[in-house]
């Protein structure tokens, strides 16, 4: 492991596609730009990276598999590209501090909303940041699902959902 690598940054033109499993996990990196054509962000490729604060998808990322993100501690805030198909359950499993998820409006799959993380049409809720602040939160009228472990993981935080 590279206990020392804080900062990893790709060529804008790299051909780089996939980031793989446990690729860069239990690293100090703080921040990473992505290249441009990365595809696949694989299992655990960034688990328990405790410095990274922000992460931003790139357009061209198509999968966010399970675990990517896992217990990066210090995940405040993720940017979801335009064309993320696909993100596993537990892509951001023990993320307390992961307080908003932002979607690029162009993405015909995800959505968000207040930094909740939904399909494109808002009828089911699939993330609810562990970090956000609110202690109260109401569900649009168009969702009629709760994915599962939408609201896992929860660490000394009580809320209200109303239905």
């Amino acid at each position: 492991l590279c206990f020392g690598l804080s900062s990893v940054t790709f060529a804008s033109d790299s051909e780089l596609i996939t980031i793989g499993e446990a690729a860069f996990a239990s690293t100090a990196i703080s921040s990473i730009t992505f290249p441009s054509k990365l595809q696949y962000i694989t299992e655990n490729a960034f688990e328990y990276c405790e410095n990274l604060t922000s992460v931003t998808i790139p357009n061209s990322t198509k999968k966010i598999f399970g675990g990517a993100f896992a217990n990066c501690t210090n995940l405040s805030t993720v940017t979801i590209g335009s064309k993320v198909s696909n993100i596993k359950s537990g892509a951001f499993t023990g993320c307390v501090a992961l307080s908003s998820i932002s979607v690029n409006s162009a993405n015909e799959t995800y959505s968000s909303a207040s930094g909740v993380l939904y399909n494109k049409d808002k009828t089911t809720l699939i993330l609810y940041p562990q970090g956000k602040s609110s202690t109260g939160f109401e569900l649009p009228d168009e969702t009629t699902t709760i994915a599962d472990y939408a609201f896992a993981l929860f660490i000394d935080i009580v809320c209200t959902v109303t239905l």
